[in-house]
Parts: structure tokens; sequence; C-alpha cells
């Protein structure tokens, strides 16, 4: 069994870190991706599909409530509306003028239960 020393790991990460294209000093500074950071570093371009996919299915659903608000203007456009003043004196004007309507109606005619009596 071979036993590594410190300064052999050292010179093989550096050969490593060479192979792969990264220089000494970021070997160091341990930019040697360990066998943890590697698996990750594969699921990294999965895991960005899956985000771009999640911001366009977000996009579209912001542009389907858009069309959406749309509509329902174009559809309440033609829909006329008075203004909150005149609701409010066509209101009063009903609150003062039903009972008096009321009082001026002709009383019921009696039913044939009211005769009996």
């Amino acid at each position: 069994m071979k036993v590594q020393t410190i300064g052999s790991a050292r010179r093989v990460g550096i050969q490593k870190g060479k192979e792969k294209g990264i220089n000494e000093e970021e070997v160091n500074r341990g930019a040697l991706p360990s066998s943890e950071s590697r698996s990750s570093s594969l699921l990294r371009p999965q895991k960005e599909r899956e985000r771009e996919r999640e911001r366009e299915r977000e996009r579209e659903r912001e542009r389907e409530r858009e069309r959406e608000r749309e509509r329902y203007s174009e559809e309440m456009g033609g829909i006329p509306r008075a203004s909150f003043g005149l609701v409010a004196v066509m209101v009063l004007a009903l609150a003062i003028l039903a009972p008096a309507a009321q009082a001026q109606a002709p009383a019921p005619a009696p039913t044939s239960d009211d005769l009996k009596d």
C-alpha cells in the first residue's frame, strides 16, 4: 500500500488541475472540484434548464393574464357607467319619492278572508 504525503497529494492535485485547465494558484485555493462538487456541477445544466423552463412558464402565465385584462377592458368599455354623483342623486330621489308614492296608492281590495270576519 502506497502512502501519499501531503506534498505528493498536492502535486497530484496540481497535475489534475493542469489537465482540467486550472492553474496552480486556483488548485491551492480549492478550485479543483471534489467528487461531490463534480456531481453537482454535472447537475448544474439540468437545474439551469429547469429554471429556464419555470421562467418561461411564468412569462406565459403573465402574458395570459395580460390578454385576460385586455379582453376584460374591451368588454367593460362598452358598458356605460354613471358617475358617483348621478347615482347618489338617483338613490336620494328614490328614497324620497318611493314612500310618497306608496302613501298615495289606493288601499288594496279586501280579500275573501277579510270579508268573512
